[in-house]
């Protein structure tokens, strides 16, 4: 036999379906039929008094008397207003205190970013004690950042934390153009000065700067057009450089005695069957032993949302071996080694709705 609390319900599913516009669940149709949890909770709650008040008022009074009693902070992504909230800028990252047998996610805030979004980081510990977080700054949301900008810039930006990198403020433009570049990777030489290798599609230029805050390009091309894009570096104690590239089939490497002539290309790390490879973010950890952060992702995917973070070792810096297990989901990493056994590892892009086995580094 129906309750009193249905014949209610049954009663006001023309009220209850205005109020479900901004109430009910995202599935529409249902909304015109089944009140949610919350609403139908306040009608339970009415005494009989509230209840015959309630039928006394008009449509618009009896969804005001509705909103007001609904949960605060009930609308994801909105404000008190209903608009929609900005996304944050900054970046996620992936840490480990255990010299990566285990991982966890996190998201590093970048305050007063001045460009819409960034992407592609670059990050290491600064001679002054922070964290420097170099990285495309981009006004394009929409499509490919790297071939078009609303300004025809493109921008390098520098942030800095001071907290071991877990919130970064924005410093200022290092380098720009008015052409396409993307993916900085920037390594401290030995005078104290600083060299950033751009990509620039496949292939790859430098820039240098005294302090690592202005940057000055460098006359001819490090890494000719199709051999190789997206850099990582890596300066060895004998004062070479070992720069690693992006291709189809895998990351390759070549050394250089001045950070400037690469010639002889080796693969460094072959792309599995049916995958992708690219990003790479070498370090040294210590004596005997590098890290190299890089990207995996499936063949056949499109855009950067299915791409996951894998990791690689050295003892050299030359010969390379996979390590088993993903670290998470992530497009172009960012290695950052705190000391032998914290590591911190930031990447683009926003983590898909898929939960992922997550293994260390065995």
């Amino acid at each position: 036999m129906p309750t009193p609390l249905t014949h209610v319900i049954l009663a006001f599913t023309g009220v209850l379906a205005l109020v479900g516009q901004c109430c009910f669940t995202q599935n529409v149709s249902a909304q015109r039929r089944v009140p949610s949890p919350e609403i139908k909770a306040i009608i339970q709650s009415l005494g009989p008094e509230e209840r015959q008040n309630f039928f006394s008022l008009n449509r618009q009074e009896r969804r005001e008397f509705l909103i007001k009693r609904l949960p605060k902070k009930r609308f994801t992504g909105q404000g008190r207003s209903g608009a929609k909230k900005r996304p944050r800028k900054g970046f996620r990252y992936f840490k480990t205190n255990n010299g990566g047998q285990t991982w966890t996610m996190a998201f590093g805030p970048l305050n007063n970013m001045s460009t819409k979004g960034g992407v592609d980081p670059e990050v290491f510990m600064g001679t002054d004690g922070k964290i420097w977080i170099y990285y495309f700054g981009s006004n394009n949301t929409q499509g490919d950042p790297a071939r078009d900008q609303p300004d025809d810039t493109w921008r390098i930006l520098l942030a800095k934390s001071n907290d071991e990198g877990r919130t970064f403020v924005e410093k200022g433009i290092v380098y720009q153009e008015n052409q396409s570049l993307t993916d900085p990777f920037v390594v401290r030489l030995n005078d104290g000065s600083y060299r950033m290798y751009i990509s620039r599609g496949t292939s790859v230029f430098s820039a240098v700067s005294k302090d690592g805050t202005r940057f000055s390009v460098e006359s001819g091309i490090r890494v000719e057009k199709g051999k190789g894009g997206v850099p990582g570096a890596l300066l060895l104690s004998d004062g070479s450089t070992i720069i690693f590239v992006c291709r189809r089939d895998g990351i390759y490497r070549s050394v250089s005695k001045n950070g400037l002539d690469f010639d002889k290309f080796e693969i460094a790390l072959e792309a599995p069957e049916g995958k992708i490879i690219c990003g790479p973010s070498p370090e040294r950890v210590r004596d005997n032993l590098y890290l190299m952060a890089y990207k995996e992702k499936p063949e056949d995917a499109v855009g950067p949302h299915n791409d996951y973070v894998r990791v690689a070792t050295s003892k050299d810096g030359i010969n390379w071996q996979k390590q088993d297990g993903v670290v998470g989901f992530g497009s172009v990493p960012a290695l950052l080694v705190l000391d032998e056994l914290n590591w911190n590892i930031y990447v683009s892009g926003s983590p898909p709705r898929v939960r992922h086995n997550r293994r260390g580094i065995n």
